[in-house]
C-alpha cells in the first residue's frame, strides 16, 4: 500500500467511519456526525475502514470468542454498490487491491491504541478481545481475494 500511496486518488475523507457516527431515520441515514478526523487522504481509506467497521458483529451479551470472524461478503458488495453510485469515478484495481491491507492496518491500529490509552477495548479486558482481533486479521489476510472479488465486479478494472 505504501509504495503506491501517491498513486491513489485523494479526497476529503471522514476519517472515523463507523455505525456510531451515523444518525438513523426510520428507513435511511439522516446524518453523519463526528468530523474531528476529517483530512485529505486516499479515498479508499474511508471505504476500507467502512467495510471493516460496518461488518463487525459484536454482541454485548456474548464473549468475543463467540463473535463471527468473517466479513459478510454480501455486505461488502452492497457497500461497494452504494459507494460506486455516489463516486465521481469508480475505484481502480489499484485501489481495490489496497482494501484488505488497509482493513488490517485500521483494525490493528485501532486495537493497539485502545489498549494503550485505556488498557482495554471498549469495556473488555485485552485478553478477551485480542484473540478475536488476531483471528479477524488472519481471516482478512486469507480472504483478500474474496474481499476483492466482492468489489471488482462493480469497480473499474483499469488502473
Amino acid at each position: 500500500v505504501r509504495e503506491n500511496w501517491d498513486l491513489l486518488p485523494v479526497t476529503v475523507v471522514h476519517g472515523d467511519w463507523h455505525p456510531g457516527n451515523l444518525l438513523m431515520g426510520v428507513d435511511r441515514v439522516s446524518g453523519v456526525i463526528d468530523f474531528e478526523s476529517v483530512r485529505a487522504e486516499p479515498r479508499v481509506t474511508d471505504f476500507a475502514n467502512g467495510i471493516l467497521q460496518f461488518s463487525l458483529e459484536r454482541h454485548a451479551d456474548s464473549p468475543p470468542v463467540e463473535w463471527p470472524v468473517a466479513c459478510d461478503l454480501e455486505l461488502v458488495a452492497g457497500m461497494n454498490t452504494g459507494y460506486q453510485l455516489l463516486a465521481r469515478d469508480p475505484m481502480s484495481s489499484l485501489e481495490v487491491e489496497t482494501v484488505p491491507d488497509l482493513m488490517i492496518e485500521a483494525m490493528a491500529v485501532e486495537s493497539t491504541i485502545a489498549i494503550h490509552r485505556k488498557g482495554r477495548i471498549r469495556r473488555m479486558e485485552p485478553e478477551l478481545v485480542i484473540p478475536w482481533v488476531a483471528e479477524r486479521l488472519e481471516w482478512i489476510d486469507q480472504a483478500r481475494d474474496s474481499l476483492m472479488q466482492a468489489i471488482i465486479p462493480r469497480a473499474s478494472v483499469e488502473d
